[in-house]
């Protein structure tokens, strides 16, 4: 969170060959499958699919242009395991060989921010009731003592994922510090995804040249270019 992904997914639904789902993010992957009951299983994956129905409307229309679509909840990429690890959940494997399985020409784009800059700014976005530089400070000396802590018994891949599963619902508990570890999170996602089917950018990158960073990922979407004016009207 807290790394430029709304401004990015502005400028992508500009082009004329992508088709919005639902919404900016519907978290489905984050939040939906650890229902224990069948039939709200069933009712939240009719709710991830509707969640596309423009796209499919296009094609039974008979739209025969290239047109893509996509997921852009930032949360996919980071908060995976906890819920494979849920004892309610009926997830057998991890998120990322889930959804390779599922679509395996799907392509993944990972925007990543100064990971000090990212965690101050979602400290004040997230954390509204405590917005002092002081709360701030204490709240990171803290996430990095109970990190230490972990490590000392445990892994990283599950010390990094066991905060999640323990804080999903209280954002300001832990400020946020694991979410900057972004080569853990990426390492995950290699080991199944091939590196052609994923692009990594820079937040600063876009924010200082958004017609340069938008003409790569229009290019990683195969989809047609587009002028600047057309960018960043």
């Amino acid at each position: 969170p807290k790394s430029g992904t709304t401004a990015l997914f502005y400028y992508i639904e500009k082009h004329p060959d992508y088709v919005s789902s639902c919404k900016k993010e519907p978290h489905w992957w984050a939040k939906y499958t650890i229902f224990d009951e069948k039939d709200r299983d069933i009712a939240s994956v009719l709710y991830y699919i509707k969640c596309f129905d423009k796209t499919a409307q296009k094609f039974s229309n008979g739209h025969h242009k290239l047109l893509i679509t996509g997921d852009e909840s930032a949360s996919t990429g980071w908060r995976q395991p906890p819920y494979t690890h849920h004892e309610r959940s009926r997830l057998p494997c991890e998120t990322p060989l889930l959804i390779n399985e599922l679509q395996p020409k799907a392509k993944y784009i990972f925007l990543m921010r100064d990971p000090v800059e990212r965690l101050y700014s979602s400290y004040w976005n997230f954390c509204t009731s405590k917005n002092v530089p002081t709360d701030f400070h204490k709240m990171v000396l803290f996430d990095f003592q109970s990190w230490k802590e972990c490590l000392q018994s445990s892994s990283t891949k599950y010390c990094l994922y066991k905060a999640y599963a323990e804080n999903v619902d209280n954002v300001c508990k832990l400020v946020g510090l694991k979410h900057s570890m972004y080569y853990i999170f990426v390492s995950i996602w290699m080991q199944v995804i091939p590196r052609d089917r994923m692009l990594f950018l820079k937040s600063e990158d876009l924010k200082k040249d958004p017609a340069g960073v938008l003409r790569r990922v229009y290019k990683f979407l195969e989809l047609s270019p587009v002028s600047d004016e057309q960018l960043l009207q």
